[in-house]
């Protein structure tokens, strides 16, 4: 670029002083922009005049002055410290008689900013582990060739701190008993970090159960059969040499070992079918390790029971006929959960526990004469209709502070004697109470009820009746 200046000669330089420079920016910066940590650059123009130059930031010029035609000269810029803003800095030329010829500047790069750990440890298992990054400017994460094959990292601004990156490592599982590693360099300008990557390693195993019957297959290290028993194939894989030992005294239980490749073995297991009398079994096989180290493979067989959710607008008739295939085949119904559902129909007599809350009110004969009612949860219900629990066999009662309403007989177990220790009412106000809702006059039971209540419920001719004890709480 040609600039041509106007001045006043007094020596032998042209009247019109003129200077050819590298092409610079709109902002008059030459296009090179200069590190953080200095350099020295060099600038080459055409001048028609003798000349010198002056630098505004008093940095060294080499040469500062010249004769007429092609010139170089060698600036010296420092180190930038400031990790906020670049800076530049500004050169005149002049001719030999003080007369302004032209002016460059030079733009340097500020200090690159770049904080984060020097060591992270991420876990055995395939996972995402997150570092954060204090930095200036984008920077770049180097990975090892050697780690790229169960390492990688992605890096995303933190859009709730200025200036803070996130780099997200993603790591495959490390199959190896022993940790591996991988050095890391995150890049930002001229500053360069390490960043020391330990995955962990460990024990690793993994087992899978066939049904022979469906050839339908469970993964895992827990299983639960069904109380029918059937064939079953169990493969049992670690990462490093192991043995076994059988924990399982039960009769209906039988496995034998019926191949072995490495660290791998399979076995066969005939699991008998449980009576419909007895509850659940565990069956147990202790893999032990070279390193003393040792796991478990259980497998549970169900008992015959299933439990019944009915919730929201949910009816128990229908989740009761979705059952009805296994109610057929003689399974108990261990648990019904009410919540917010609607109690439609009677439960079947097998149930043994149930759990209702947030309904206004329980039916009539809801669970009269469940002969294997043991327990009752009650939570946010309002009214508990006639005969609701009649003949039920728990040892203890709670009633809950929204109850207002119990209709006659509800819990009653007839000729019984002092067939729980206890009931317990949380409301401070007396529920309405029906006749003979406990007991039926053949025993006396303790009730416990808030603290300062106590008078009221004594004097409640209905609660009275069947309570000889009032306790406090």
């Amino acid at each position: 670029m040609a600039i041509t200046m106007c001045g006043c000669s007094t020596n032998d330089e042209p009247i019109t002083p003129e200077v050819s420079l590298p092409e610079l920016t709109d902002q008059g910066y030459l296009p090179e922009v200069v590190s953080d940590a200095g350099a020295v650059v060099s600038v080459t123009f055409d001048i028609n005049t003798d000349w010198y130059i002056y630098s505004n930031d008093g940095i060294d010029v080499v040469s500062s002055s010249g004769g007429k035609g092609k010139n170089t000269v060698n600036i010296a810029i420092p180190q930038n410290f400031d990790t906020e803003y670049n800076r530049g800095f500004e050169f005149v030329i002049y001719s030999s008689n003080n007369n302004f010829v032209e002016s460059f500047s030079i733009l340097q790069d500020k200090a690159p900013l770049l904080d984060l750990k020097d060591n992270v440890e991420i876990p055995q298992d395939e996972s995402i582990t997150d570092i954060s990054v204090k930095a200036n400017g984008e920077f770049d994460v180097v990975i090892p060739q050697e780690a790229q094959s169960w390492l990688s990292c992605e890096i995303t601004p933190d859009e709730s701190k200025y200036s803070y990156f996130n780099i997200a490592l993603s790591a495959q599982t490390n199959p190896e008993i022993t940790d591996r590693k991988a050095l890391l360099t995150v890049k930002l300008g001229s500053v360069e970090k390490e960043l020391n990557v330990v995955q962990k390693g460990g024990i690793i195993l993994t087992s899978s159960l066939v049904y022979k019957s469906t050839s339908q297959i469970w993964e895992g290290t827990t299983f639960s059969v069904s109380p029918k028993g059937g064939e079953y194939i169990l493969t049992i894989n670690g990462n490093c040499p192991w043995d076994y030992k059988l924990d399982t005294s039960n009769d209906n239980f039988a496995i034998s070992e019926s191949k072995s490749n490495g660290n791998s073995k399979t076995f066969d297991i005939v699991i008998s079918e449980l009576p419909k009398d007895e509850i659940w079994k565990q069956n147990r096989i202790d893999v032990i390790f070279g390193n003393g180290d040792t796991k478990q493979i259980v497998i549970n067989q169900d008992d015959w029971s299933i439990t019944l959710y009915v919730y929201n607008n949910k009816n128990l008739s229908d989740e009761i006929e979705a059952a009805r295939s296994k109610l057929n085949e003689g399974y108990f119904i261990d648990n019904i959960v009410v919540n917010g559902g609607n109690i439609d129909c009677y439960a079947p007599s097998t149930v043994r526990s149930v759990s209702i809350s947030n309904i206004e009110n329980i039916r009539e004969g809801f669970c009269e004469r469940c002969d294997n009612l043991t327990s009752i949860s009650l939570s946010n219900v309002k009214k508990i209709g006639a005969r609701a629990f009649l003949e039920h066999k728990c040892r203890s009662l709670s009633i809950p502070s929204s109850v207002t309403y119990i209709g006659d007989r509800a819990f009653l177990r007839y000729g019984t004697g002092v067939w729980y220790p206890y009931v317990t009412s949380y409301n401070p106000t007396p529920p309405t109470l029906g006749s003979w809702v406990f007991h039926d006059g053949t025993g006396s039971v303790v009730l416990k009820v808030p603290m300062g209540s106590k008078p009221k419920y004594k004097a409640n001719s209905s609660w009275s009746k069947q309570f000889d004890i009032f306790e406090e709480f």
